[in-house]
């Protein structure tokens, strides 16, 4: 329901630390800063949300798991009011969207344990839920007059389940070989502009492999380089390479949606930083991903506006914007909105684009 549409607009309320906050004249590619503990992280886990429930569930579980670095959940445990903004302790949680060329649209998220439901509202869901004697807590989407159902349980972590959002401690990790088979390996044309992008970290790269290992039996990554006769792990290039070789894989897997990147700027080299950008939002144009990132690093800011006046950037210009989050004197959170020719002001008159004093 949420393929090929880019957000123009949004707007949550009661989700965690965000009692309100809106975004406006949201872009193609968007850059969020702000100071530390402004809540840029929970900006973008608030942009997981989707309007089909079992995704939007599956979305937080794999967030809360991320970060908070769990490695198993108990069966039975309610992982979404995690997310519900503890001051007010509230069960609910509001969107407000607006997509590019469409309507806006609102729709409560709550979360109840199955014993706090009335007969009534268990007989109104209980043709959209499949009722198990395990079943504790549930999660209700309200839209349109209609509500929407699902099970919160998980039997323990398994399978990562997938959501849209890189968090700044996810680096090399088995999940980029399943990224790698199903999205590049079996087309040539892809393999070859991956190849390319990854060229500008990994220079001379001809090839990669998916090589077994005999110790654990499991599979890694391997890279070949021109004039060299051994394959070399792809964790033995550094940081930087494993971020965006991890980048470029889920601008792949959300083609035509959206795509959250936590601390961007982590593990990236400054000198790196221009050629980062050109090869990300290049490959964001070319899978029609809009681009979700946060920093707080003067350098990421300056170097992305340096990537898009390049003169084979300049056409993009339009469709990049800068948000600056800071908390107000009411303990709201506000998120400034600068257009590219705002932000390239800002920064070459030496204002502070970054948030903090």
């Amino acid at each position: 329901m949420d393929n090929n549409k880019h957000l123009k607009y949004f707007k949550i309320e009661n989700f965690k630390g965000l009692q309100s906050f809106e975004m406006n004249n949201i872009g193609q590619f968007n850059l969020i800063a702000g100071d530390n503990n402004v809540g840029k992280t929970s900006i973008l886990e608030a942009l997981l949300f989707s309007e089909e429930l079992e995704k939007l569930n599956s979305y937080y579980f794999h967030a809360f798991t991320e970060r908070n670095n769990l490695t198993s959940v108990k069966e039975e445990f309610d992982f979404l009011s995690y997310y519900f903004n503890k001051q007010t302790k509230s069960s609910l949680i509001q969107y407000v969207t607006q997509y590019i060329n469409a309507e806006k649209n609102s729709f409560i998220l709550r979360t109840s344990s199955i014993d706090k439901l009335e007969q009534s509202q268990l007989e109104k869901l209980k043709n959209k839920l499949l009722i198990s004697p395990k079943l504790r807590y549930v999660s209700i989407l309200e839209r349109n007059n209609q509500d929407f159902a699902i099970d919160l349980m998980f039997n323990g972590l398994g399978k990562y389940p997938y959501s849209p959002m890189i968090f700044y401690t996810t680096g090399y990790r088995n999940d980029l070989i399943g990224f790698y088979s199903e999205n590049i390996q079996k087309s040539q044309k892809s393999k070859s502009m991956f190849l390319n992008s990854l060229n500008f970290f990994i220079n001379e790269i001809e090839d990669i492999e998916i090589v077994p290992s005999e110790m654990n039996n499991v599979s890694l990554i391997y890279i070949r380089i021109k004039n060299i006769d051994e394959l070399i792990p792809l964790s033995m290039f550094g940081e930087g390479a494993n971020k965006l070789f991890r980048i470029l894989l889920e601008i792949e897997m959300v083609r035509g949606q959206r795509l959250m990147i936590d601390e961007i700027d982590t593990g990236i080299h400054y000198s790196r930083f221009k050629g980062f950008w050109k090869t990300i939002i290049k490959s964001a144009i070319n899978n029609d991903v809009q681009i979700f990132a946060s920093t707080h690093n003067l350098e990421c800011l300056k170097y992305f506006k340096e990537a898009l006046e390049d003169e084979d950037m300049i056409l993009n210009q339009d469709n990049a914007r800068h948000f600056l989050v800071e908390k107000i004197k009411n303990g709201e959170t506000k998120a400034y909105t600068y257009n590219f020719e705002q932000f390239e002001t800002a920064l070459n008159m030496g204002n502070e684009v970054r948030g903090g004093k």
